[in-house]
């Protein structure tokens, strides 16, 4: 039998979700010990030190020995994730204590041990949203379907041997389930635009969703998908995908058959392969692989025509190819935290970017054409081995924020900060030389002026760095 201990710790989830109106609840981890024994021997040290610790003449060694003691238990805790109601709905027991049942629109059940929802609910005549957590619910019924501005269904750990039977509703638009089992029969949600099935232990996608016409968001994270236990079906209205934090290596062809997807997220997978067939998503805009394997930028993503931002952080890729100027849409990039030693001239071509985050990989120069990045706000070059910085960059006439800190820069032009938007300029850690040196203090009395943000190095005593 397990043991919990007496406090709680408030953790966010690894990866957050947000939709307009509803927000799924972040779990709460509980720490407990598998051992009675140990969970006592934990609340016994807790007490000891306490007292100990708050003594004026306290004993050093001893108290020194019970947080050792304690430091060893606490390695022996596991942790239970579970979920609390949420504070903008109301609880059933307010509405029962209170009568008013048709004023409720967000009506919020939680530890209720039932397997049948009470039939009261139906009194919310104008329930748009019910959440469900910590229940042991094992079917919400067809009569909710008579509730005709119900929209949202949020279920939270709910604890039950079988699959939660939802029957056919065609008014709810959005289902969010977190723990437990996927529920069965999503197919009979007619209306379903948005199904959020994060950690519910999936190891290939629901089945039957090409019966859903309508869903456009699907999210599956924090889940075991690995892509090679079943084959991605051509569900055709779907417009956004989540597949952050699973098991993903190979992303396969069968990529190609969600066809109008806008948006698609791979991250914290261990993904070292793409297919080529990646480049049939010609209505993508956004796609991510953020904390992954890739050791170099896939081809067939060179050919997305409508990507407006790619997020690459924490991969191993070495260098961009030619091929990037195929991306004519594309408004952000995110480059950081990879082995980029090298960057194709055709990067000047990307007349609509707007953020370039090339920071902590292994460049020791620019391309000149970086220059010609016109409607470029945000460049973020820190922690590279950059020598020296392309006389182009004073064209840069649109930049807001300039992060060049942290490189191998002894000098710049005189006029190289005379640029009217800027609002941040970081220059630490670079080996000025002396004539740099007092050129960069003066520049910055000057921008500081203007109300710009200026981080220089510890030379300049007019700011904390």
């Amino acid at each position: 039998m397990r043991y919990a201990v007496l406090f709680w710790l408030l953790l966010p989830s690894f990866l957050g979700l947000c939709q307009k109106l509803i927000t799924p609840s972040n779990p709460v981890y509980q720490p407990y010990f598998e051992s009675k024994a140990d969970s006592i021997a934990y609340s016994k040290l807790e007490k000891a030190t306490f007292g100990i610790m708050n003594r004026p003449d306290r004993d050093v060694k001893k108290s020194d020995s019970l947080i050792k003691l304690q430091q060893d238990l606490r390695a022996k805790m596991k942790f239970r994730k579970t979920y609390l109601p949420n504070p903008n709905f109301t609880s059933w027991d307010d509405v029962k204590k209170s009568g008013e049942y048709e004023s409720v629109t967000r009506l919020s059940i939680s530890n209720l041990k039932a397997k049948d929802l009470p039939g009261e609910i139906l009194k919310c005549k104008n329930l748009e949203s019910l959440e469900l957590v910590n229940t042991s619910v094992t079917r919400i019924p067809r009569s909710f379907s008579h509730l005709k501005g119900f929209r949202y269904l949020l279920i939270y750990n709910n604890q039950i041997k079988s699959p939660l039977k939802i029957k056919r509703n065609n008014s709810l638009t959005t289902l969010i389930v977190r723990g437990g089992n996927q529920p069965k029969k999503i197919k009979k949600l007619r209306g379903l635009e948005k199904l959020d099935l994060s950690s519910c232990n999936l190891t290939k996608f629901p089945d039957n969703l090409g019966r859903n016409k309508k869903l456009k968001e699907l999210l599956l994270n924090n889940n075991s998908i690995s892509l090679t236990e079943n084959k991605i079906r051509p569900y055709l209205s779907l417009i956004s995908l989540e597949l952050q934090g699973n098991k993903i290596e190979v992303v396969p062809d069968e990529i190609e058959r969600l066809t109008n997807l806008r948006k698609i997220l791979f991250n914290g997978n261990s993904i070292r392969k793409v297919s080529p067939s990646i480049s049939k998503l010609q209505n993508l805009e956004q796609l991510s692989f953020y904390i992954n394997q890739l050791t170099e930028i896939p081809d067939g993503i060179y050919e997305l025509k409508s990507l407006k931002e790619i997020d690459l952080y924490y991969n191993q890729i070495e260098k961009v190819s030619e091929k990037i100027e195929n991306l004519q849409r594309l408004e952000i990039l995110y480059l950081a935290f990879n082995k980029v030693y090298s960057l194709s001239e055709n990067l000047g071509h990307l007349k609509n970017l707007h953020e370039l985050y090339l920071h902590n990989n292994r460049l020791s120069s620019l391309p000149e054409s970086i220059g010609s990045l016109s409607n470029l706000k945000v460049l973020r070059v820190n922690n590279n081995y950059l020598s020296q910085l392309p006389a182009s960059l004073k064209k840069l006439n649109e930049l807001e924020n300039l992060d060049v800190s942290r490189n191998e820069i002894r000098n710049l032009p005189t006029d190289f900060l005379d640029l009217q938007h800027l609002e941040l300029v970081v220059l630490l850690g670079n080996p000025w030389d002396n004539e740099t040196k007092e050129h960069l203090q003066e520049k910055a009395k000057e921008l500081r002026a203007k109300e710009v943000i200026v981080h220089l190095n510890s030379f300049d005593e007019s700011v904390e760095d």
